[in-house]
C-alpha cells in the first residue's frame, strides 16, 4: 500500500515558505563557500604545505563536514521545491554526481584529501556553480 505522500502530484506548486527556505539555504551555503574560497586564496599555491593546510582545514576542523551537510540540505530542499519530474531528475542527478551515497568522511577525502589550495578553490567554485544550477532548476516553472 502506498503512502499519501507518494500519491501527491509532482507538479504541485511549492509553498512560499518552502521556496523561501530553499533560497535561504542556497544563500547561506553560497556565502559559506565563498568565505572558504577567500580563506583558501590566502594560501600560497606554490607552497607544498598548502596540501597539509587544506587537508587539516577541510578534513579535521569541521569545514568539510559543514560544506557536506549544507550541500545535502540545499539539494534536499531543491528536490522538494521542484514543479515537475524533469526538474527533480536533474536535481537528483546533480546530487548523485556531487555527493552520491558517500558518507561525510569519504566525501571529504574524495574532494579534499590530497588537494592543494588551487584545487580546493576550484572545487569550492564548482560547488557554488552546482548550487546555483539546482536553485534555478527548483524555481523555474
Amino acid at each position: 500500500m502506498s503512502s499519501a505522500k507518494e500519491q501527491e502530484p509532482i507538479h504541485q506548486i511549492p509553498s512560499v515558505e518552502a521556496r523561501s527556505t530553499l533560497k535561504h539555504s542556497i544563500t547561506s551555503t553560497d556565502f559559506y563557500l565563498d568565505s572558504m574560497r577567500g580563506e583558501v586564496r590566502k594560501l600560497d599555491i606554490m607552497d607544498v604545505r598548502s596540501v597539509d593546510k587544506v587537508t587539516t582545514t577541510f578534513l579535521y576542523r569541521g569545514v568539510g563536514d559543514s560544506i557536506y551537510y549544507k550541500l545535502k540540505r540545499s539539494f534536499s530542499l531543491a528536490t522538494a521545491a521542484v514543479r515537475n519530474k524533469q526538474q527533480r531528475d536533474a536535481i537528483v542527478a546533480a546530487s548523485d554526481s556531487l555527493i552520491g551515497d558517500l558518507s561525510s568522511i569519504n566525501w571529504k577525502n574524495k574532494y579534499f584529501g590530497l588537494t592543494g589550495s588551487f584545487g580546493a578553490n576550484a572545487i569550492l567554485y564548482s560547488f557554488q556553480t552546482e548550487l546555483f544550477k539546482i536553485g534555478t532548476n527548483a524555481v523555474t516553472p
